[in-house]
């Protein structure tokens, strides 16, 4: 009995010293708005939408401390669509944990990560976007290419991120084997300089598809003056031989605790049949009602070239029906985030 007495308070106190060298948290956000679209050629469509603010998620991350500089990590997040109730995996036939998995290694040498992840091509993407990439102000609304696998995450990765001790200087490189999946073979890379008021990057990604390869290209930069933020993008994505570019531009204004912001992004499309671009002017208001949440309102106005049916719509309202080819999108937005 003494034993197994002395056992339980060794185990006990092991735990303990397990405890104080870990830490694990659980996160997420939940994010809803009442949007409506409307549609050149098409009834307005009405709905609850998803994330017009932020991502909408649950996850789990922690890390280790291993002795000697070095730390394990994890992060597991899903993500999910609060207006229905159903995770994004469920919806959209992809993996459970979508947003990211990964498992790796950190320390003066930087960090090491394995699973799926956020590709570093799509990094700038979000950062020199006023809206992040989210609700109907999304920049991406103008572009075609959305749609391949590795366009935001890559499954299988391998990642090196530098240590963030270079005095500004950051970077990452990305590999995915793709291993039995024809198109998801993913390499690529961002580097960067962040100090003070100024952010410049540049990215790059090459995904495997049949016939040829997906390729990415983005230098961006941002410019911070205190009572305004400026961001500019330019990005050009070729899939075999068809070429799109793509000029966002941004500005951001902090009011207090609460920030508005305008973009306008441009694309333009060459050696693809019917080829055709858009344009889009987009902008939004956040009150922040607390640390962790917030009210907001977003429009976006979006006008197709040629015969491009491109729209405002995003998560929540794919329902819409698509513009007339050259036509018209306009969206509207205004909803609530709490992040927990």
């Amino acid at each position: 009995m003494k034993t197994r007495i002395g056992a339980l308070v060794i185990g006990a106190f092991a735990a303990q010293g397990a405890m104080a060298q870990s830490n694990v948290s659980i996160f997420g956000t939940l994010d809803l708005s009442v949007r409506t679209i409307k549609n050149e050629g098409a009834s307005m469509f009405t709905s609850v939408g998803a994330q017009g603010n932020m991502a909408n998620r649950i996850g789990f991350k922690g890390e280790e401390d291993l002795g000697g500089n070095m730390k394990a990590t994890f992060h597991l997040e899903a993500g999910i669509l609060p207006d229905t109730g159903e995770s994004m995996g469920q919806a959209y036939g992809i993996g459970f944990w979508n947003r990211q998995s990964t498992v790796g290694l950190k320390g003066n040498f930087g960090e090491v990560k394995l699973g799926r992840d956020w590709t570093a091509s799509y990094l700038s993407m979000s950062i020199y976007d006023p809206s992040f990439g989210f609700g109907v102000a999304d920049t991406l609304h103008v572009s075609r290419n959305t749609l391949q696998p590795t366009y935001f995450w890559a499954n299988n990765a391998i990642s090196y991120t530098l240590p963030s001790n270079l005095g500004g200087v950051y970077g990452q490189l990305m590999y995915a084997p793709g291993e039995s999946t024809v198109n998801g073979k993913y390499t690529g890379g961002r580097f960067g300089y962040g100090a003070g008021p100024y952010d410049v990057s540049v990215s790059f990604g090459s995904q495997d598809v049949l016939g040829g390869s997906f390729k990415v290209f983005s230098i961006g930069g941002a410019y911070d003056m205190g009572v305004v933020k400026l961001t500019a993008l330019y990005n050009r994505e070729k899939v075999v031989d068809a070429k799109e570019t793509r000029v966002v531009l941004g500005v951001t204004v902090p009011i207090g605790s609460n920030y508005a912001f305008v973009s306008f992004a441009k694309s333009s499309v060459s050696d693809f049949p019917g080829a055709h671009g858009a344009s889009q002017i987009g902008g939004g208001y956040v009150h922040t009602l607390s640390k962790r949440t917030a009210v907001y309102a977003n429009a976006a106005w979006l006008t197709n070239k040629g015969d491009g049916q491109l729209s405002t719509t995003n998560f929540g309202s794919f329902g819409s029906t698509a513009p007339v080819p050259g036509g018209k999108s306009q969206g509207f937005e205004i909803g609530v985030r709490h992040n927990f």
